[in-house]
C-alpha cells in the first residue's frame, strides 16, 4: 500500500488539532496509524479522544476538591494566610494588586495602627473618650475624626484600606490602651487657658502651653503679663459700659467683675449660676455675647432652661464648659430641669441620655450664664435652688438714642486686658471660698418665683385690699403703686393691667371712672374696696 498524507487528530490531554502523519509509522510507536480509513473513522477516533479528555478533566477537578476540603478543615489554616494560585485561574496583574491590598488592610495589625497614631499625636482617654492635644489643648475625637487623624499624621490613602471598619474599631482599641488613660485630679489647680499660656491664677504663674497640662478649653484672648494689678489693665470701652450697667455702685460693679472672673476660669468650682435681668435693653445681651465669644465653638451649649429639662437635649452638656442662654422666656422650670441644674452646679452625677447610643454620665460641674427680662417661676418651695442663684442686676434700659451699635466691636477689641483684669478678680472669689459678697437690695431681686405671678397678686389683694361700701372709690394708680411695691418686696414681676383689673372685680370692687376733682377730668378706679393702711 502505497504512502497517503492525511490529517488526524492529536489527541494529547484533551487539546484537539489537525496533524499530518506519515503512513509508514509504526503501531509500536504508540500512534494511530491509518489503515485506508474513511471520513466515519476519523470522526469516530476524535470522539474517543474527547471522552478521554473530558474523564481526565473530571478527575483533576475532583482531586482539586478534595485537596481544597482538607485544606478547609486544617486548623493551621487559621493561623497562616494563603497566597493560592490555580494554574487554571490565574488572575490578571490589577486583581492581583488589589487582592493584596484588600488583604493587607483587612489584617493589618490594629496595635501597630494605635501606636503609629501615638507616635505622631499627644492622646489621652479621659472618662471614656478619646482627647487629642491640638496646639493648646485638648480636644474631645469622634469615630470619624480619628479616621481624618489617622490620614492626617500616618497615612493619607490609609494603607490601600477597601472600607473603614477597621479604623471604626481603632477608636474603641485607643479607648483600651491603658497607657493612655487619665483621670483628673480631684484638687486640680486653678487655671486660665490663653492663646499665648495657661494661667494659674492662685499664684499668678504663667506658664507655656505644653500637652503635659491636660487642659480642654482655650480663651480666644491673650493674657497680659505685664498687668500686675486690676487698675492697670486698660479698656476704657469697657470700663465704662461696667459702670453703666451697675448705675455706679461698686458694689455691683464688683460682682460683675467676680462673676466674669469665674465664668473664664477652669475648673469651674462654686455651687451656683448666674441670671441677669431684668430691664429690657440694659445690656444683658452685649454683656453675655462676648463671654460666649471668648470660647471655642464645642466648649459652649445653649441650652434654656426648659431645654434642660428634656430627655435627650443635654447631650451636649458633655463636651461643654460653659453653658450660654441670653433670651430665657417667659415660664415656669419644670421639677426635672430644676434637679439637673442643681446637681450639675453642685458637683453630682448626672445621667446624659443619648440618641442611638448608651447614656453617660456627667461627673464635672458647668459653668451656667442665663438672661431674661423675666424672674425665674419654679414650682413649690425649693430654698436649696434658690440659694444656687447668683443675681447680675441689669437694671438700667438705655435709650435708643444712647445705644452705640459698634459697641460690641470696640469692646472685642479690648478682649485682651479685659480678660486679664477679670482674673484678677477670679483669684478674689477663690480668696473667699468661691462666695460672693452679699448685697441685701440687690439680692432680694433675685425674682425667683416660688408661685406663679397671679398668686402673688391675689396674695396681694387679700392682705392689703379690703371691702367697703359701694360709695368709697380708690383710683387705679393708688392700687398700681401700692401693688408694684408689693412685688419688688417679693422679688417677682408684676401681672399686666389687665390681668389686676379681673382681679380686682372678682374680689367685689366695680370699675368705673370718678371726677376727684371737679377741676380735674374723671380718673379709672374701683369702687366698694380700699387699701387697708
Amino acid at each position: 500500500m502505497g504512502k497517503q498524507n492525511k490529517n488526524i487528530f492529536d489527541c494529547q490531554g484533551g487539546d484537539f488539532s489537525l496533524k499530518s502523519l506519515d503512513d509508514s509509522f509504526d503501531a509500536e510507536d504508540g500512534e494511530w496509524y491509518p489503515d485506508n480509513s474513511d471520513e466515519t473513522d476519523l470522526v469516530l477516533a476524535a470522539s474517543l479522544c474527547k471522552n478521554n479528555a473530558v474523564k481526565k478533566e473530571k478527575k483533576k477537578k475532583k482531586g482539586k476538591k478534595k485537596e481544597k476540603r482538607t485544606q478547609e478543615n486544617n486548623p493551621l489554616k487559621k493561623l497562616f494566610k494563603y497566597d493560592e494560585k490555580k494554574e487554571d485561574d490565574l488572575e490578571s496583574e490589577d486583581e492581583e494588586i488589589e487582592r493584596t491590598e484588600r488583604s493587607q488592610s483587612k489584617y493589618h495589625p490594629m496595635y501597630e495602627m494605635a501606636h503609629a497614631l501615638e507616635e505622631f499625636c499627644d492622646l489621652k482617654v479621659v472618662d471614656g473618650e478619646v482627647y487629642y492635644y491640638e496646639n493648646t489643648y485638648y480636644m474631645h475625637l469622634t469615630k470619624d475624626q480619628i479616621i481624618e487623624l489617622y490620614k492626617l499624621r500616618v497615612d493619607p490613602k490609609l494603607h490601600g484600606a477597601v472600607n473603614l471598619r477597621n479604623y471604626r474599631d481603632l477608636y474603641d482599641y485607643i479607648k483600651m490602651e491603658q497607657i493612655l488613660k487619665y483621670e483628673m485630679p480631684k484638687n486640680e489647680k486653678l487655671y486660665c487657658p490663653f492663646e499665648n499660656g495657661i494661667l494659674f491664677v492662685k499664684k499668678g504663674r504663667f506658664e507655656d502651653h505644653d500637652p503635659e497640662f491636660v487642659t480642654f478649653t482655650c480663651l480666644n484672648a491673650k493674657y497680659n503679663e505685664d498687668v500686675e494689678s486690676p487698675e492697670e489693665a486698660d479698656c476704657p470701652v469697657f470700663d465704662k459700659f461696667m459702670k453703666e450697667i451697675s448705675g455706679g455702685r461698686k458694689d455691683i460693679e464688683e460682682r460683675l467683675w467676680m462673676a466674669l472672673g469665674y465664668l473664664l476660669v477652669e475648673p469651674a468650682r462654686g455651687k451656683f449660676f448666674f441670671i441677669m435681668g431684668y430691664a429690657r435693653d440694659s445690656g444683658k445681651s452685649i454683656w453675655g455675647n462676648f463671654v460666649q465669644k471668648l470660647f471655642p465653638e464645642e466648649a459652649i451649649s445653649n441650652l434654656s432652661l426648659r431645654e434642660l429639662g428634656g430627655k435627650f437635649e443635654t447631650e451636649s452638656l458633655l463636651d461643654a464648659r460653659i453653658n450660654i442662654s441670653l433670651d430665657l422666656p417667659r415660664e415656669r422650670l419644670d421639677v426635672s430641669a430644676v434637679s439637673k441644674l442643681k446637681r450639675i452646679t453642685g458637683g453630682d452625677g448626672v445621667e446624659i441620655q443619648r440618641k442611638n447610643q448608651r447614656s453617660k454620665k456627667l461627673h464635672r460641674r458647668i459653668k451656667f450664664l442665663f438672661a431674661s427680662n423675666f424672674p425665674l417661676e419654679i414650682e413649690g418651695e425649693d430654698e436649696a435652688f434658690f440659694k444656687r442663684v447668683v443675681y447680675l442686676p441689669f437694671t438700667h434700659s438705655i435709650p435708643d438714642d444712647e445705644q452705640d451699635s459698634n459697641l460690641e466691636k470696640k469692646i472685642w477689641k479690648e478682649r485682651n486686658e479685659i480678660v486679664t483684669k477679670a482674673t484678677f478678680y477670679a483669684r478674689r472669689l477663690e480668696e473667699l471660698d468661691w462666695h460672693f459678697p452679699e448685697i441685701p437690695d440687690v439680692d432680694s431681686m433675685k425674682g425667683v418665683q416660688r408661685k406663679p405671678p397671679i398668686d402673688y397678686l391675689l396674695e396681694f389683694i387679700d392682705l392689703h385690699c379690703e371691702k367697703v361700701d359701694y360709695e368709697t372709690f380708690c383710683p387705679t394708680t393708688d392700687l398700681k403703686n401700692a401693688y408694684e411695691n408689693y412685688c419688688e418686696e417679693k422679688g417677682v414681676c408684676p401681672c399686666s393691667p389687665i390681668v389686676i383689673n379681673k382681679c380686682i372685680i372678682k374680689f367685689g370692687g366695680k370699675h368705673d371712672r370718678k371726677r376727684l376733682n371737679s377741676s380735674e377730668n374723671a380718673v379709672w378706679g374701683f369702687y366698694g374696696i380700699k387699701l387697708r393702711p
